[in-house]
């Protein structure tokens, strides 16, 4: 619980919540399946006038989550559509009950250890929205403070992998990515 944190004086920040989501894939058949999702979300001892409440925790919905076909050769596999999508600066997880989503492309070839990976999504879902959308969290739609208003975006692309190499006694991992934010910024990363 968390009343008026945050220096939201007379706003309950009470962010107890029931729910859950459900997922279903089906088999595959010559190498395609389909994915499906959904959440739902109820708040617990928040007040029953809304003004009173912030918008941005604990909020109530019943929404559709992940819709996508997805087709796997071996070690290839190439997911379309609604999608959980993680990769550094990019993630489904949040603490609240449904992930944020992305609608797009992902490809994916090698093992769980050794893998490249390169994507392309044009929308979002975030946590709250209940819906896709071509802005980020920089418009004023999100936050009300934006300097840039309610501008949109063509999304982002980006491409990485992993590797362990086993030498000797010893397990060497490494990662490597590269992502542009259209319209916004450029990010890489390595380790």
């Amino acid at each position: 619980a968390a009343h008026n944190a945050f220096f939201n004086k007379g706003l309950n920040q009470n962010t107890i919540n029931y729910g859950g989501g459900l997922a279903y894939q089906t088999a595959t058949l010559y190498g395609f399946s389909l994915g499906v999702s959904g959440y739902i979300s109820r708040p617990l001892f928040h007040p029953s006038d809304p003004s009173r409440i912030d918008g941005s925790l604990g909020p109530t919905f019943t929404e559709l989550g992940e819709a996508y076909v997805k087709y796997q050769h071996q070690l290839f596999s190439v997911t379309a559509g609604n999608q959980e999508f993680d990769v550094p600066f990019i993630s489904p997880y949040d603490y609240r009950i449904a992930p944020q989503l992305f609608q797009g492309v992902s490809t994916t070839y090698g093992t769980k250890d050794n893998y490249i990976q390169a994507f392309r999504m044009f929308r979002w879902e975030s946590w709250i929205s209940g819906s896709f959308t071509n802005q980020t969290t920089y418009n004023a739609s999100f936050d009300s403070a934006s300097k840039i208003g309610n501008e949109s975006t063509s999304g982002f692309y980006g491409v990485g992998g992993a590797g362990t190499l086993n030498v000797g006694q010893l397990n060497l991992k490494g990662q490597a990515w590269y992502v542009n934010y259209m319209d916004y910024t450029q990010m890489g990363y390595a380790d």
